[in-house]
């Protein structure tokens, strides 16, 4: 019989959940197993006689209550930020259509673009809209997704459809850094208080906050929190560039005309005063020293070098294009997403090689053709004839088909 399939938890409560009955019904069914000693210990070969019926297992466990938040809290006043709550674009919904600047890539840019990142921001910080115990991004409703795309294109003028996935994903990345700054600012201060569900953040919804601090103190979330740490460890040296993302980076980079190959774009949005910053920077130009001179500017071969001292680009995104930006809008000539940085760099250099052989064999055969044409023109003597001569046998052979009396009108002159 097919057991049916089980959908991933989409809340917390539901995690939690699903992670205690996964646990009892494991413990329940190793507690049942018969040990080996016991399965060996048969004295005779004859079947034994049928083993009395199990008393039936025990019920599992009900998940475990949220606590229910006490009736008097005490609102935290919200912390995420000294900079104060962001800035959107005033004339949100009220009729008036905005307009914004995009890239080749679809990056809004120019002088409101950052206006637009803090109007997203304050969409998806809505905790009736997007409740912040949905486990994540994918687990939220394609119709809520569908909603933020259609008011971004009510308010905005004449929006680009390939900025939707770009939306998207530039709301996921907020909602994520609101869950993120929401933990650290109000749980992971106050986590040893025993009145923490009481002390409610003022952004936060008040039937979220138990289910929050349920979830962020389980052994499970705990575990994904080491994991995360990990892998952020990894990266390398972070960016400094604050709300600013890398496509006004690489605008305001280009209106001052500044080379944009993926190095200068990193060094741009690193603290160059750090060591290990240096360190990478000073790799990079020694590897580039060491490439053929005739090849030191070409952008594959920085690329290159970028991606082998930084790492190759992750899953959907590009590196110095940032999260939002999928692989398709920057590798544009790429036949799919999971051609890798290296294949792209590889085609681009074989075809700079190519092209510079194939002007090498002309430059060939126009000298073989000059020297062929210089042994048949040696007399017998092995003298070369001068620039002229082969002009004017060619201007005589003429004359003489076309005038039988030049041969004696050169005579009378």
């Amino acid at each position: 019989m097919k057991k049916r399939k089980i959908g991933r938890p989409r809340t917390m409560a539901e995690y939690l959940s699903s992670s205690s009955s996964q646990s009892s019904s494991n413990s329940i069914s190793s507690s049942q197993q018969p040990s080996q000693s016991s399965r060996l210990s048969l004295p005779s070969p004859s079947p034994p006689p049928p083993p009395p019926l199990p008393p039936p297992p025990p019920p599992p466990p009900p998940p475990p209550a949220l606590p229910s938040p006490p009736a008097e809290m005490e609102v935290q006043a919200t912390a995420e930020s000294s900079r104060g709550q962001n800035k959107g674009i005033s004339e949100w919904n009220t009729g008036v259509k905005v307009e914004i600047k995009f890239d080749s890539t679809f990056q809004p840019v120019g002088d409101r673009a950052a206006q637009l990142k803090s109007q997203l921001g304050q969409i998806v910080r809505d905790g009736q809209r997007i409740p912040l115990t949905i486990i994540d991004w994918k687990s939220v409703g394609a119709e809520v997704k569908d909603g933020i795309w259609k008011e971004v294109k009510d308010n905005l003028l004449n929006v680009p459809e390939g900025y939707k996935t770009v939306c998207l994903r530039c709301c996921n990345s907020l909602w994520k850094d609101h869950k993120s700054k929401t933990k650290l600012n109000f749980f992971e201060k106050n986590k040893e208080d025993p009145d923490i569900l009481s002390k409610v953040p003022a952004n936060i919804v008040t039937e979220q906050w138990s289910e929050l601090v349920a979830y962020w103190s389980s052994e499970e979330a705990k575990m994904i929190a080491r994991r995360n740490s990990i892998n952020r460890e990894l990266r390398g040296p972070v960016h400094t560039t604050g709300r600013k993302h890398f496509a006004q980076l690489r605008f305001e980079m280009e209106q001052n005309g500044e080379e944009t190959v993926k190095m200068n774009v990193w060094k741009k949005a690193r603290d160059q005063s750090k060591p290990e910053v240096v360190e990478v920077i000073e790799e990079y130009e020694k590897r580039l020293l060491l490439e053929p001179e005739d090849q030191r500017n070409l952008q594959a071969v920085k690329d290159r070098i970028f991606h082998e001292l930084i790492g190759e680009d992750g899953h959907g995104y590009c590196r110095t294009y940032g999260s939002g930006v999928p692989r398709r809008f920057v590798y544009l000539h790429a036949p799919n997403s999971s051609e890798t940085t290296d294949d792209i760099i590889q085609k681009v250099t074989e075809s700079v090689a190519k092209k510079f052989q194939d002007q090498l064999n002309m430059l060939q055969a126009r000298i073989d053709f000059l020297e062929n044409k210089e042994k048949r023109g040696t007399d017998q003597n092995g003298q070369v004839p001068d620039a002229t001569s082969d002009h004017e046998i060619r201007r005589e052979s003429v004359g003489e088909e076309g005038n039988p009396d030049s041969s004696s009108d050169r005579a009378m002159g």
